[in-house]
């Protein structure tokens, strides 16, 4: 039973779920009718699609996750702003021809994946005229979407232009997903600022420690496409990236590439930190760069060094002056207070 399997994955991290969660989980177990041939990955129209959601930190999304990881051996996470931009990109280059969304539901039909778009929220009239049509035809297209949203769809779009015409698809998510209010008590963002308190360098403890809490395995020894250029990364997630300090900020990264990153991760590790100086001051400069565009886009990093002598990894003088608004702002991301508030 696939409720009794992610129970004891999360029993085994130490996760321990409240009722609302496994009441939810029962839900998903009756809904799908589960036998031994859809879990051996056939018959995938039968896997329904879910629509949750419910306050900030309470779990939607490594619910979602590990029910989709259950039932696909593969699927796609995308958060609901890349999914939207992914669309629209799609759709231009279409442009002109009949029916591009048709052709795009295809190019996804053909993937043969479970999409889950994460924290779903309708904001704008393009996105509404867009996803009025989307998400009916991926659905009849027996696409499976996992969505989790903070918002039931009767809240999203309040007083938008042309909200009437989003009526309907909000209408279709409502009768024919697993529509789910999750009114958990659990807040995973404290449970997540547990993450700074190890302090090991170890790359097979931050491998455990990285699964552990993200809910999938790490792409391990990847390099990571940036700009159409490459950079040396250790691995990452749909969640977080790894980097190596010393041969990331060692690369010619710029502005343009940490607002990417920002983008992309909600959290990035990074290990191999040593002590540096003025030898390392390209290096520096690019630490400061991205410390700056991770505060301001209010991304969680972790250094796996003591954080306490975090601030003093750099002990040169001719970037001192940029180096102490760069050392107070690695005091306040390495706390539980900013991890909780983010």
């Amino acid at each position: 039973m696939i409720s009794i399997s992610i129970l004891d994955e999360f029993q085994k991290k130490d996760i321990k779920l409240d009722a609302k969660q496994v009441e939810f989980l029962n839900l998903v177990e009756v809904s799908i009718k589960q036998d031994r041939k859809i879990l051996s990955f056939l018959r995938p129209h039968k896997i329904p699609s879910i629509y949750l959601y419910g306050g900030v930190g309470i779990g939607k999304t490594i619910l979602l996750k590990s029910i989709a990881s259950k039932l696909y051996q593969e699927f796609e996470f995308i958060h609901f702003t890349n999914f939207m931009n992914s669309l629209k990109k799609k759709l231009d280059q279409l442009d002109g021809q009949k029916n591009p969304l048709d052709k795009v539901i295809e190019e996804f039909k053909d993937q043969k994946k479970l999409i889950f778009i994460d924290e779903f929220q309708v904001e704008d009239v393009a996105d509404a005229m867009i996803i009025a049509e989307v998400i009916p035809k991926l659905f009849l297209n027996e696409i499976p979407l996992f969505i989790s949203s903070n918002s039931s769809v009767d809240e999203l779009y309040q007083n938008g232009l042309q909200r009437e015409k989003l009526i309907k698809s909000l209408q279709f998510i409502k009768n024919n997903f697993l529509y789910h209010h999750l009114d958990s008590t659990k807040d995973y963002r404290k449970t997540n600022s547990s993450l700074l308190n190890m302090g090991s360098s170890n790359e097979g403890e931050i491998i455990k420690l990285i699964e552990s809490y993200f809910g999938e395995r790490i792409k391990l020894n990847n390099e990571l496409i940036l700009n159409n250029r490459k950079f040396p990364v250790k691995g990452f997630t749909s969640e977080c990236l790894w980097i190596d300090l010393e041969n990331f900020f060692s690369s010619p990264v710029a502005t343009q590439d940490f607002n990417l990153l920002c983008r992309d991760f909600n959290w990035i590790f990074l290990s191999n930190i040593s002590l540096l100086n003025d030898e390392s001051m390209d290096l520096v400069r690019r630490l400061i760069a991205f410390v700056d565009i991770a505060y301001i886009a209010k991304t969680k990093i972790k250094f796996f060094y003591p954080a306490a002598y975090l601030h003093q990894i750099y002990n040169g003088r001719g970037l001192s002056n940029l180096w102490e608004r760069t050392a107070s702002r690695l005091i306040e991301m390495s706390s539980q207070e900013y991890i909780t508030k983010n």
